[in-house]
């Protein structure tokens, strides 16, 4: 189950939002859907879940069971009188909203991302606010950006995220292993670092996906895309620093030494390194 989801089933919902929470128009329908949806990662994804024939995986047919466990725990949730929050309208608008809702959260399925961002492209050069199906486009865009944001937010804030999903990924690709499944390169611990798993994740699909709203709301450029912008850009130096460690101490020294503001002969100081570690005095150089 979901995180969210576990929350929810604990909470409960205050007897005044039942009491205030009614829809009257359509407008308001699609609102309550965005607002409704909080994707949050599985530690065992779809990858996993389908290779490894689960029991998600056999229930949804290997199609985005995830996501579709996720729809179905929402709605039991929902479905229990203390947590229904849409008890104040009637069946037809239900069924719109909960409609809205499923094509939502099955849009966050990455396996779905290109075609969902081609299905965007289509559109947007004639977007038309009033055209339903584009507006449907839109928001599941939208839904996707909300979902794999976490590089929009400033980097202390960011990181410690990145670090929890790196574990998640190769601690998957650890159990991926031991049962003898395929293992995604990018999930693999011996073979992935944070820089390189950042830089792919950034270039490809990161950037380009907030490049195209930006299009549409060019607005929000320096808000959304200069943190991505800045973020790639980080990973890339510190990509360099981690290729710069596999070279020989002496290429790395010599290296720190032509970056310093003062000429230092690398004849002068190696001498008095001869027993000295080398990494150590370079982190003192950096």
């Amino acid at each position: 189950m979901k995180r969210e989801s576990a929350i929810l089933a604990n909470s409960g919902t205050p007897d005044h939002v039942n009491q205030r929470y009614t829809i009257d128009t359509h407008e308001k329908q699609q609102d309550c859907n965005m607002i409704l949806f909080a994707p949050v990662n599985f530690l065992l994804m779809a990858r996993y879940q389908i290779n490894a024939q689960t029991e998600l995986a056999v229930r949804y047919n290997d199609i985005s069971p995830l996501e579709n466990h996720h729809c179905a725990v929402a709605f039991q949730i929902l479905a229990q009188p203390e947590c229904n929050i849409f008890s104040n309208i009637d069946q037809e608008q239900f069924k719109r909203i909960r409609q809205g809702i499923i094509t939502l959260i099955l849009a966050t399925d990455m396996a779905r991302h290109a075609e969902i961002l081609d299905s965007f492209k289509e559109i947007l050069d004639n977007f038309d606010y009033s055209n339903e199906e584009h507006v449907t486009r839109l928001k599941m865009v939208l839904i996707k950006c909300c979902d794999i944001s976490n590089e929009v937010r400033p980097m202390e804030v960011a990181e410690p995220w990145v670090d929890c999903l790196l574990e998640e990924y190769f601690m998957q690709s650890d159990r991926e292993k031991s049962e003898g499944l395929p293992v995604a390169p990018f999930m693999d611990r011996d073979k992935v670092t944070k820089p390189t798993a950042q830089i792919g994740f950034l270039k490809f699909v990161l950037i380009p996906m907030f490049e195209i709203i930006t299009k549409l709301f060019p607005e929000v450029e320096e808000v959304l895309l200069q943190p991505l912008w800045e973020s790639r850009d980080r990973y890339e130096q510190l990509k360099q620093i981690d290729d710069s460690m596999k070279e020989s101490p002496t290429q790395i020294l010599e290296a720190s030494l032509h970056s310093l503001s003062f000429p230092i002969s690398i004849n002068a100081i190696l001498p008095n390194l001869s027993s000295q570690p080398a990494l150590p005095f370079l982190h003192v150089l950096w």
